[in-house]
């Protein structure tokens, strides 16, 4: 791609871009209650709805394809591969095995972690039926207390 088409502005692109700024503000706007929020929503989706409506027939450029085999005439045939090259996709091979096999004990690892986190979950639920009895019947006391204490009051 030369330097010229990368620098090209493409109207569709701009347009998106201002369509989707619009809208943005508009949404702040509605957010903060100020005036002209309904307006900016229906100018910048209305712009967004058009330019989606364009891009529906944008005509689009093919690629160009290149023979990457006539660069790299390994690619075609992997029996072509020099010791040095063929010791290196050795050792990756191996480098991903061993990676695969440290996944799985971590897979492991995380499944027995699951468990355990599971079982805890069950001892919270019982701790917390044990706490709301204590707190049941620290109220009863509490109340009972109350009224000794009234009937104390009635004695003096």
């Amino acid at each position: 791609m030369s330097a010229s088409a990368k620098k090209r502005l493409d109207p569709i692109t701009l347009l998106y871009g201002i369509g989707a700024s619009i809208v943005l503000v508009g949404a702040m706007f509605k957010f903060v209650g100020w005036a002209f929020a309904n307006e900016l929503f229906i100018i910048g989706l209305s712009v967004e709805a058009v330019i989606f409506f364009i891009s529906a027939f944008e005509i689009k450029k093919d690629e160009k394809e290149y023979n990457w085999e006539q660069v790299f005439p390994q690619l075609e045939d992997g029996s072509q591969l020099g010791s040095d090259q063929q010791a290196s996709v050795t050792i990756l091979e191996d480098a991903i095995r061993s990676f695969s096999k440290r996944l799985e004990a971590m897979e492991s690892d995380l499944d027995q972690f699951r468990n355990s986190v599971g079982s805890s979950g069950s001892s919270f639920d019982q701790l917390s039926g044990l706490v709301k009895k204590q707190s049941d019947l620290i109220e009863e006391l509490n109340e009972k207390l109350n009224t000794l204490n009234d009937r104390f009051g009635k004695l003096k």
